[in-house]
């Protein structure tokens, strides 16, 4: 766990990121660069050292995608506004458990099996200064692993996209 006031700053910048990614899932366009734009200012409320910015905005907007994606897959196979309202709630729901998973040594070493646990990860090892040691491979692994079956799961969904009014000729 970190103790130091730099990397709790960080932390606390990612809290309060996931908790704004969460809702940015439910703007309707650009949310990769709203994710970009909190990540951004969390980074800059955080004080945080300049040279970490790349490398946190990295992580931040990388570890949004599963979210996105599997809202935007779960959105295209409901039947109607209310199912994709009610199936995404799961989704929103692991997005946040990260929030909890910080509090013990035991549920931090678990934080890869969430969607945007290792990305929660990542940027803890960012804080700590260890994000380019062998214990970021796990976190880094997990969430690339997110990141394919979310976007696997979305190009599964992507054929139901009806067509326009006039149809694809």
């Amino acid at each position: 766990m970190v103790s130091g006031s730099s990397a709790d700053a960080s932390l606390g910048a990612f809290t309060l990121l996931e908790v704004l990614a969460v809702a940015a899932v439910f703007f309707p366009r650009p949310r990769a660069l709203l994710t970009a734009l909190v990540a951004a200012a969390c980074f800059l409320v955080s004080g945080a050292p300049f040279d970490c910015m790349l490398p946190f905005m990295l992580v931040t907007v990388a570890t949004s995608i599963p979210l996105t994606a599997l809202s935007l897959a779960l959105g295209l196979v409901s039947r109607n506004q209310m199912a994709a309202s009610f199936s995404s709630l799961p989704v929103i729901t692991t997005g946040i458990v990260p929030l909890f998973f910080m509090y013990a040594e035991s549920t931090f070493q678990a934080l890869p099996l969430l969607p945007t646990g290792g990305g929660f990860a990542l940027v803890y090892a960012l804080a700590e200064g260890t994000l380019l040691s062998p214990a970021s491979i796990l976190p880094a692994v997990g969430q690339l692993t997110w990141i394919v079956a979310s976007l696997v799961a979305l190009a599964v969904a992507a054929p139901r996209i009806p067509g326009e009014a006039g149809g694809r000729g």
